[in-house]
């Protein structure tokens, strides 16, 4: 008897996988099947897992659990020998639990405090303070703060940070300043053992007691020793950049412009070395550079290795320079007399009667002059004089450009017609040399009036006083300079300092809302 078997081909047997993984860390998967007929097998995943993603292609797989997940999670799949599906196999996975590091955020370096000024609490230092997962709600948090540098300060009481409000508290003793720098970290209560983390990672700021300041001037130098002496005029808007290093190690840098008068401040500075550097007027020769009184060495526009310590008031560091270059003076600035004192008298503009720049005597002025002896002007007081004028130009607001124009023009003394007192025209002002006849009063310290009394918002000289009964070169000059600028005779406006008369004993000054009102009437020049 012969018997025939015929073959019948086997289902393929798809066999349940378990792995385990900590929680935020991914794990590989080998899905696993048989086949008694050892043929070649596919893999298909039937349904997905709830709790994380599969990536890569069946058979090696990798599970990657969603973020902060830890439990149980499945997924299931089959294999297939071409001819037949196997059983529905499930991988069963493991997620523990791990302790995540807590996290914050600082807000920066807390303000600079004075020595002594007792309990300083800065609100909201960190920020975004956080346990961890949801599951880690519960855990009770820590900050640790670490002293790593410190460069004089003695703390009465040492910096913490609530680790519920955020806010920073500290005390320093009084004669102690400098800058101390922290390390801050944050702990939880949970496992620190690995895989576990409880303390997140360190943070830094700095403490700093004890600000400096240090300033100085851009001027004229007329005897180009880096000393501003009276008289010599300032430069504004002259851009100086302060660039350091706090002992902490913080970068620092700040940008400013001159004011009015040529000064420059930078304050708030905490203990460290620095660099000030002046971008230099383009129209003006360079002159020479000071170090002032923290130290430092000169260079070429720049003054570097200046170091403050705390509560230093470091000033005079001033950057000069010595008039206007070649290509930008037209006709440079002279005065001229004879030995006798009676000027004369080379007219270097023509003065006819009648020049519409002209500033005339007031028709009342000659009864009450007091004559001509001793008030003439000569070019060793005019000069005092004309840099006043330009000073006050400046410390209203007037532009570089302006100041350069009128730091260039010419200043001559001659004998004007009639009631004539001053002119303008082109790039130069005349004076007349005894005011008309009536006698100029030659301010010895131009930059105050002291000789005058306010009067109704007018300033009149003193009665018996110097400038009593005499015309005020310095309002003269400033006047004839509001027509180099482009300013007209404001008419009618008898306390405007472009009001074409002047009376005896009359003083007017260029102030910002003076200028701002001559604009309104400035011409235009091509200069």
């Amino acid at each position: 008897i012969t018997f025939s078997v015929t073959a019948v081909n086997d289902a393929p047997v798809a066999n349940a996988v378990t792995r385990t993984t900590n929680e935020d860390t991914a794990v590989s998967v080998t899905l696993s099947g048989t086949d008694v007929e050892n043929s070649t097998l596919s893999f298909t995943v039937l349904t997905q897992p709830s709790s994380g993603t599969l990536s890569r292609t069946a058979p090696n797989l990798t599970y990657t659990p969603a973020a902060n997940f830890n439990g149980t999670d499945t997924f299931t799949y089959r294999v297939s020998d071409g001819s037949a599906n196997s059983n529905t196999a499930t991988v069963s996975l493991t997620i523990t639990a791990v302790n995540d590091a807590p996290s914050f955020t600082l807000a920066g370096n807390p303000p600079a405090s004075n020595p002594g000024a007792g309990l300083q609490t800065v609100a909201n230092f960190a920020t975004n303070i956080s346990r961890g997962a949801a599951n880690e709600s519960s855990q009770t948090l820590t900050f640790n703060v670490t002293q790593l540098s410190n460069s004089g300060i003695t703390f009465t009481t040492p910096p913490t940070i609530n680790a519920t409000t955020g806010a920073l508290t500290y005390a320093v003793a009084a004669n102690s300043s400098g800058t101390a720098r922290f390390g801050v970290t944050l702990s939880d209560n949970g496992s620190g053992t690995s895989p576990n983390v409880n303390t997140s990672a360190q943070q830094t700021f700095e403490i700093t007691v004890g600000l400096s300041t240090l300033s100085g001037s851009v001027f004229i130098d007329s005897d180009n020793d880096g000393v501003r002496d009276t008289g010599e005029i300032g430069l504004p808007n002259v851009t100086i950049t302060l660039q350091g290093t706090s002992t902490g190690n913080t970068t620092i840098q700040r940008t400013t412009t001159t004011a009015n008068d040529g000064t420059y401040q930078f304050a708030d500075l905490p203990p460290g070395t620095y660099s000030v550097t002046e971008t230099h007027p383009t129209m003006f020769l360079d002159g020479v550079e000071r170090v002032g009184t923290a130290g430092g060495t000169a260079g070429s526009d720049q003054i570097t290795g200046i170091v403050l310590s705390g509560n230093t008031n470091a000033q005079n560091y001033n950057f000069t320079e010595r008039g206007l270059t070649a290509s930008a003076v037209g006709l440079k600035m002279f005065l001229c007399s004879t030995p006798s004192g009676d000027v004369l008298i080379h007219q270097l503009l023509p003065a006819p009667a009648g020049n519409g720049n002209a500033l005339r005597a007031a028709s009342s002025a000659a009864t009450n002059a007091r004559g001509t002896s001793n008030a003439v002007v000569s070019a060793a007081s005019v000069e005092p004089l004309v840099r006043a004028a330009i000073q006050q130009f400046a410390d209203a607001g007037a532009s570089a450009e302006q100041l350069a124009r009128l730091s260039s023009a010419q200043v001559s003394i001659a004998d004007l017609p009639g009631d004539q007192v001053g002119e303008a025209g082109g790039n130069a002002i005349t004076l007349d040399a005894n005011a008309a006849g009536l006698g100029w009063f030659i301010d010895a310290t131009p930059t105050v009036d002291e000789e005058f009394v306010d009067a109704a918002g007018r300033l009149q000289a003193t009665a018996g006083g110097d400038a009593s009964g005499r015309m005020d070169a310095l309002t003269a000059i400033a006047h004839e300079f509001g027509h180099l600028l482009g300013f007209e005779h404001s008419a009618g406006d008898e306390d405007s300092l472009m009001f074409e008369w002047l009376q005896l004993g009359q003083r007017k000054r260029v102030t910002s809302e003076s200028l701002d009102d001559l604009f309104a009437n400035e011409q235009t020049w091509d200069w």
